[in-house]
């Protein structure tokens, strides 16, 4: 797919596809993952590589996959969209807190506000300290308070 040989054509596979497929191996295959984030970086923007690469790693986003692909969005000036929807859950439902990463990234709010809507339909993650930076001693922000 990276090359434009495979995948291509009207019977070729979606990129959605192909990514959520492509996941389970790189889920078993871990040592995988570098060589992707390196054909990622590499994909040309608007490349069907790009979109099976993009779409395989919301699926098996952790916080530093997550954290990259907010830099791509923010870099391109990219919505909140589809992938990145997929990949909050991803990291919020495997109870990673990311939270503080993203108070520190994010203007936008909606990648925060999917979170507490994700931990409101499934609950609070154990390890979640209710604040982004408990060390800071910092007060919740007023927009965040019931």
């Amino acid at each position: 797919m990276c090359e434009g040989v495979f995948g291509q054509g009207p019977n070729g596979i979606d990129a959605w596809r192909a990514g959520r497929d492509f996941a389970q191996y790189v889920t078993k295959y871990p040592e995988l993952k570098p060589e992707l984030r390196k054909r990622l970086a590499a994909a040309l923007r608007g490349s069907k590589a790009r979109a099976v690469l993009e779409d395989l790693f919301s699926e098996i986003a952790s916080e530093s996959d997550i954290l990259a692909m907010i830099d791509r969005y923010a870099a391109q000036s990219r919505p909140y969209d589809q992938q990145m929807r997929a990949a909050v859950y991803a990291v919020t439902i495997d109870e990673v807190d990311i939270r503080h990463a993203l108070f520190g990234k994010l203007a936008d709010e909606l990648p925060l506000r999917a979170i507490d809507t994700l931990r409101d339909e499934h609950g609070i993650a154990a390890n979640d300290p209710r604040h982004p930076d408990v060390q800071s001693g910092k007060p919740w922000p007023e927009e965040a308070l019931p």
